[in-house]
This record gives structure tokens, sequence and C-alpha cells, in this order.
């Protein structure tokens, strides 16, 4: 009889993550080899790992065709919302057909949502058998405008239909986790322990999506960071083909269809996920979690097709809470369940949201630059200004300390953006330390320095967890970012007098890509100081540029050239010109740096030589509409995860962890706050990614 390990949930979970980022790539062997790696250590899990494997096997021998497996969805919905009269009122297309056809691809750096679709049962009675309905739900997701999504379809229903459904679609989006027996709560939370993008989406198996649902869902995460989206809904009673009744679902209301809701991740890392102990409410005891803290952003638009068998209402009731459910929620804080949900679905402006902080809370924000005087010559000052601009959009105060006022002003919390210097925290006070690496990774000191913070955050994947090892303070990724007021949309490109781009100073060294430039012979314009000895007169234009300009600069140019200091490179630090020139549309070509193709793929063009760098910006120069194309993809990865808004909610969620631990009292109780407040900020820093 053979014996296998205890699992290793670690272990696990890298190689089941291994197997299926390949899968999602395409690559069959490859995730053939970790789905057999994961069965021969831990064949316990012999289930889960079987049906993924099987999947991957049936992908590389392609021995089953994409087919359809209902008549069209959009068809469906269109017609049906057509005779309801909704589509007409609420501006959306009668048609109901994407604008613009799904790519069979994840974004470089994962999805930017993660689908998860829990079914407990295959549904019956809505006008075709189980097979077609789940099909067509399944297909509502494929064929949503927004491509950038995986679907995890977690399948407690231990019916061979569903499996069948997802293979008819060859398509590496999509994963079938087989369940069987499982509850509704156990199947969500094995999709979102499992999901690898920052906002949750959830779809039930008789529901269906409009092709543009999660194209707007995630235009309202982008203005935000919003916590929590809920799209509008109608219920429609089906026959067929045949609309038999149809309602939009009044607003606000108690019952809260899971399928309208999405989530950032970091909301579950502050209420956490679905509750196993609750029977048949789990959905409606989370959103009342959520509205302890958060009122959510209403849709008005009905995106969400809830159907219900022609035999019954168009609209029912909405299902007991029980006094399971209204144990869980604080009664202080809402009475009962249905009070609570009531406030959570209050409709509310895009620019109306604020997290549960005291206002009266103030951060420091210690910078490197030597004084207020000549601060405005350093990089840092103007990154910490956009991010003060975004923590005071939260409701926090702060102020900005260069140098010379390190140590001569009290604050409740310092944050420290570690470059050249560094900040050494008075642990008498009770203030709260925060440490940012954004910069020279070689400048800091080790376990001697760490140790001294409550929370380290990384601007690089890599070094993070490296620092991981070295201090037992809690170390998340949190890379640079960019202020999409100042960056985004500038009003008129400037004209440059060459078509390529630097923008930086020399620092007194011959800087590796402008170096290349010359060399290569490219016709380049410079801004920045003391480029005097390296450079020929005619490529110098100035030496500096206003922060409030460099957005008409990035834009005006047609290439904008990027490098990184060498240590920075080698560490993964990706700088900070990268999100604020792609924020403004510009097309960048970079030096080679760890990091840049899992945040922005193939967009940005990364170059090792002269020779190379003279062959890039020829091509692109002559291919103006393929430098645009991905100009435009880099702008939206950057406008869609890396703004001082998001930055600002990261930050927030782990200083109210540090303040809950904080009132913990106990050394234990601090102690198993840590611990936990760890994991979360790991989990935060994976979603950020």
């Amino acid at each position: 009889m053979t014996t296998h390990p205890v699992p290793d949930a670690a272990a696990l979970d890298a190689l089941l993550r291994r197997g299926h980022e390949a899968l999602r790539q395409g690559r069959h062997a490859r995730a053939i080899g970790a789905y057999e790696e994961a069965k021969r250590t831990f064949g316990e899990l012999a289930d889960v790992v079987d049906f993924s494997l099987d999947l991957a096997r049936r992908r590389a021998a392609r021995d089953s065709p994409a087919q359809p497996v209902a008549p069209g969805v959009h068809r469906r919905y269109g017609a049906a919302a057509a005779a309801a009269g909704l589509l007409d009122a609420k501006q959306l297309p009668a048609d109901a057909e994407p604008d613009s056809p799904s790519a069979d691809r994840p974004s470089a750096e994962g999805p930017l949502v993660s689908v998860i679709m829990p079914i407990e049962h295959v549904p019956e009675g809505l006008g075709h058998g189980p097979r077609a309905v789940v099909g067509e739900a399944v297909r509502s997701v494929l064929d949503q405008t927004c491509p950038d999504w995986e679907l995890l379809v977690c399948d407690a229903s231990d019916a061979e239909d569903v499996a069948e459904v997802v293979h008819l679609h060859p398509d590496r989006r999509l994963a079938h986790h087989r369940l069987p027996g499982a509850a509704g709560a156990t199947a969500r939370n094995h999709g979102i322990a499992r999901a690898a993008g920052p906002i949750l989406a959830f779809l039930a198996p008789e529901d269906v999506w409009h092709p543009r649902h999660l194209e707007e869902v995630v235009r309202v995460h982008r203005a935000g960071p919003h916590p929590v989206v809920r799209s509008g809904q109608w219920e429609a009673a089906l026959d067929g083909e045949d609309l038999v009744a149809a309602s939009v679902t009044p607003e606000p209301r108690a019952e809260a269809a899971l399928s309208t809701v999405s989530l950032h991740r970091a909301a579950l890392d502050e209420v956490g996920v679905f509750d196993p102990r609750l029977d048949g409410a789990q959905d409606r005891e989370l959103l009342a979690r959520c509205a302890r803290h958060w009122t959510p952003v209403q849709l008005d638009a009905p995106l969400v097709l809830r159907r219900r068998p022609a035999a019954g209402d168009a609209v029912g009731p909405a299902p007991e809470g029980g006094p399971a459910v209204d144990a869980a929620v604080d009664a202080a804080a809402a009475p009962s369940v249905d009070a609570a949900i009531d406030t959570a679905l209050r409709p509310r402006a895009l620019d109306d949201w604020r997290p549960v902080t005291d206002p009266a809370r103030t951060i420091a924000i210690k910078i490197a630059a030597p004084s207020r005087e000549t601060a405005w010559e350093w990089g840092d000052f103007h990154f910490a200004r956009h991010l003060a601009d975004a923590l005071e959009r939260l409701g926090w105060r702060c102020a900005v300390h260069c140098l010379d006022r390190w140590y001569t002003h009290d604050a409740d919390i310092n944050l420290v953006l570690r470059g050249r210097v560094r900040f050494d925290p008075d642990r008498s006070r009770a203030a709260r330390n925060l440490l940012w690496s954004i910069s020279h990774p070689d400048r800091l000191v080790g376990r001697e320095e760490l140790d001294a913070y409550d929370h380290v955050f990384v601007a690089s994947s890599p070094f993070a967890a490296e620092l991981d090892q070295l201090t037992d303070a809690p170390v998340s990724v949190l890379h640079q970012a960019t202020d999409p007021e100042v960056f985004a949309d500038p009003e008129q490109p400037a004209e440059l007098p060459e078509p390529v781009a630097f923008i930086g100073n020399s620092r007194g060294v011959r800087r590796r890509l402008v170096s290349w430039a010359v060399e290569a012979d490219v016709d380049l314009a410079v801004w920045g100081t003391r480029w005097e000895r390296f450079l020929p007169e005619r490529m110098v234009h100035g030496d500096h540029v206003p922060n409030d300009e460099l957005a008409a600069h990035y834009a005006g140019a047609a290439i904008v050239l990027n490098d990184h200091w060498e240590t920075m490179a080698a560490h993964g630090y990706l700088s900070n010109r990268l999100f604020d020139a792609s924020a403004a549309g510009a097309f960048v070509v970079s030096d080679p740096a760890a990091g840049i193709e899992e945040t922005f793929g193939e967009d940005i063009p990364v170059v090792d030589s002269p020779q190379a760098l003279r062959r890039t910006v020829d091509w692109y120069l002559q291919h103006p509409e393929e430098r645009r194309a991905r100009a435009e993809r880099a702008r939206e990865r950057v406008l869609a995860r890396h703004t001082f808004d998001h930055r600002a909610w990261e930050l927030t969620l782990v200083l109210r962890r540090l303040a809950a631990a904080q009132a913990a009292g106990s050394a234990q109780s601090a102690g198993s706050a840590q611990s936990a407040e760890r994991r979360s900020s790991r989990r935060t820093a994976f979603a950020a990614r």
C-alpha cells in the first residue's frame, strides 16, 4: 500500500498554481507535469488533481472542439430584455452583442477579474436542459467585452454534465474544480483561495451576464478603488425563447443576488470569507459584514439576468435570514441582516466613498530630500505628495517631512519612503512605523533596520520574498504608482524636437540607456541636469521639466526611454517612470529589470544593447499603429492596478489591522493578530500583483 506524506499546503498550492498558470498559457506539457507531480506527492487529494490533469490532457489532445451548447445567449438576453422594455430605458444596445471580441488571453501579470461560479446542483426548469443552462452561463462569461478574466467553476454537484460543458470550451481561462458534496460556502471559498485576480466576481449557474457586465464593473473599480460594486439586475421567467414575465428588481432590496456583486480581494482580507456554518444565507451574511465598512457603488444598468422557471413569479420574496444569520451580524452595527443589506445596497456617488478611519490620525511621510527648499528637484517629493493626496481622499491627515524635519516633528504614524537614507523609529513612543522600500535596495541595513518597523512594504516581488526571510516584521509587495489626475489624459501633448525622449538627471554618471542611444545615433531629446559632459549639445533641451508638465512631454514623444539603477534592476524595483509615462499614454522602451514582463507583458519592449535599441526604435517609428496599441494596453494596466489611490487603500487596510492588533491588549492577542496580519498582507500583496 502506497503512503503519502501529510500535505504541505504551501507546496501543494505552488504545484497547482504552476499547473494552472501553464494551462492558461497553453503550455500543456508543463501543466501535465505539475499535476502529475502533485498527484504523486499528495495522492489523498487525487480528486482535484485528477480533474485538472484530465483537463490538461484533453486540451493537449484537442479532442473536444469548441461548439455552442445552447441558442445564442446574447440573442436570448437581448430579445427578452427588449420585450421587457429595459434596454432602451437603460441605453444598452438592443442586440446586446460584444463591442469587441474577447481575446483568449489572461493579462501578463495574471487576470484582472476572477469569476467564481459555485454549482451545488444543476438548475432545472429554465426553458432548456440543465446542460444548456450551465453552458449559457459559461458562454456569457466567454463573450464579455473585457477579456482579462479567469473563470473558476467550483462544482459540488457531482454531475458529469457540468464537466462536459466546461470541456466544450478549450479556453485557457477556464478551470473546473470538482468538489463533490461540498456546501455552497465551501465551494465559493475554494474558488477564492485559488483566484489570481484582485477583483472577485460571482456568477450563479442559473444567471446570465450582459456582455458589458465586467467592462462596467472594471471601470468602476478602476475609478476607486471601490471595495464593493453592485450591478443592476432584472428577473425573467422564460419558456424556451419566450419571455413570460420580467421585472427590474426594486432598489434597495433585502435580497442580495451575488451574481450582481464584485469585491476587491482586499475587502475579503478585511471581513473574511463565506461562513460554512450557516445554512443557505452565506451570501447575505457576507454582504452584511461588508456593510459595516463600506457602501458599495450601485450601477443603474440591468447587467445581470436572473432566470426563473416559467411557472414561478418573475420576482420572488427575499430568503429568510434566520437566527443564525442575525446572530452573526453585530447588533450594534446592524440589528438584522435585512437592515444591513438594505444599507449595503444603498446607491451612492462614485466620489462619496470613505473607509472607516479616524481623520484625526496623522501620517508623516518621510523622504530623503534634504529640505523643502530643494525638495522639488527630488522625485521622492512628488511621489510623496501624490501619495498624501490619495491618503487624504481616504480621510487621513498627511505631512511630508524632508530629512531636516525627520526627528523634530512627532506623528501618530510614520511612513518612511526608504531610498538613500535610513530612518530610526523611536520605539519608546506609541507611534506606528511603516517602511516602504521604493529604491536603493543596497542601502537597506538588514534585520536590525527592518525589525524596528510594524510593517515593511517592498516595491519588488522577488526582493520582498528575500526580505521576508530576514525580519519578523510582516513584509508585502507594494509597487510604485502614478497619479491619474496628473498623468492620465494630458490636455495637449508637447511638441518635442525629436521623436525619442528621455527625462531625468544624469546623476553625474553615464546612464546606460542614454549612452546606448548616443552610440546607436538615435535622434534623442533629453531634459535634465549635468548632461553637458556626456551628451552632444544638440541633444540637451532643458535642465528641468515641471512635474505638472511631465505628462504632456511623455504624451508628445513617439518613444519614451526608461532606465534603472543597476541595483534596482537586479532586485526587481521598477522605475516610477514606467507607471507615469504609461498612464500618460506614452510608448516606453526600457533597459532590462526583473519584473517588467510580469507587470507589463510585451507592451514595454526591453533592450539590452545599443544595437537592440536602434532596431527597436526604428521598427516602432515605422509602425505607429502597433506602437499606439501597446501604449494603450500598458496604460490600461497601470490605471487598473497601479494608481496612488490603490496604494492608499492597501496602506489603510494594513494600518487598520495594526490598530486592531494594538487594541487587542495582551501579548498573546497581539502576537496572534500579527500572525494573521502577515497572512493577510501576503494575500493583499498577491492581489496587487
